[in-house]
């Protein structure tokens, strides 16, 4: 990771692993270079013929990770995100935006 964005080298070396169907619904876990990341379990549900990502699902999941990096940044959630958005698009963001979009 640099500069708080995740390389396509990272996600390259990113696979699914033990995917377990019941239904319309399917869980997996991921390999990173290879070894098992069993604490981090993806699921889908079919849709219409197409596998799709809960989402929700993921940021639950990551809540705990954002939770270490806040507390290691020693930011609040509004500032971590307007600090990983200026990193992202190397321009200062102004608070406001969290309050709707700029006109």
């Amino acid at each position: 990771m640099k500069n708080g964005l995740i390389k396509k080298q990272v996600l390259d070396a990113i696979e699914l692993d033990n995917v377990q169907v019941e239904g319309k619904k399917a869980f997996a876990t991921l390999r990173n270079q290879g070894k098992p990341v069993n604490d981090l379990v993806f699921e889908f549900e079919l849709h219409e013929g197409t596998w799709k990502l809960d989402l929700k699902k993921v940021l639950n999941q990551a809540e705990h990770a954002w939770a270490e990096l806040r507390q290691k940044a020693n930011k609040s959630k509004i500032e971590l995100s307007i600090f990983l958005l200026e990193r992202t698009y190397k321009q200062d963001i102004p608070s406001q935006i969290l309050n709707g979009p700029l006109k």
